[in-house]
């Protein structure tokens, strides 16, 4: 999944992309290899979450980029999470073929946007609204908070499904052991 978003900052370049990848680093992403960081010039990229997508115990630790570009006041942004077919991507259940990457199911995507579209907002009102230049992270809390509680809900199900295997086979057993006597 890509968001790509661009707005207009008024503020310096050397501020623009110094608070981004502050911004960024306090939620745990790190230059991209090869990369940079803010140091670079005028653009830069970042990365957070496991290196292969199938790795991922939570959606916000899925593989995550964000590229911040400042060109002439304006700022683009893009950002962009690996879908995996345990958190949202296709494949799970179905034979299918695919090159490269798993493909998402938008319906199953949808705290994947809420946490993209958190980082990338977040971002514009750091850079272009907030007079104070004070990180807001209460979009992007609550979209890892929505995120957890999806894991929660996964666990609960699947140790629900685990009890219930190992109660069929209790009752097997038993009935089993009874059969014989």
């Amino acid at each position: 999944m890509v968001i790509e978003h661009a707005f207009v900052s008024t503020r310096p370049q050397e501020y623009v992309l110094a608070a981004a990848e502050a911004y960024l680093r306090a939620r745990g992403f790190e230059p991209s290899p090869g990369g940079e960081g803010a140091a670079a010039g005028r653009a830069f990229e970042m990365r957070r979450g496991e290196s292969k997508a199938h790795r991922a115990r939570t959606i916000a630790g899925l593989p995550q980029r964000v590229s911040v570009e400042y060109d002439r006041g304006r700022v683009a942004v893009a950002a962009t999470i690996e879908p995996s077919a345990k958190w949202g991507g296709g494949g799970s259940g179905s034979f299918t073929l695919t090159s490269g990457g798993v493909e998402g199911r938008p319906k199953h995507m949808v705290v994947h946007e809420q946490l993209l579209r958190a980082i990338v907002t977040g971002l514009q009102t750091l850079l272009a609204h907030d007079a104070s230049g004070t990180p807001d992270y209460a979009a992007w809390d609550a979209a890892e908070a929505e995120a957890e509680a999806l894991e929660a809900r996964r666990k609960r199900r699947n140790g629900n499904a685990l009890l219930i295997a190992l109660a069929i086979v209790a009752a097997l057993v038993v009935a089993a052991i009874l059969a014989t006597r």
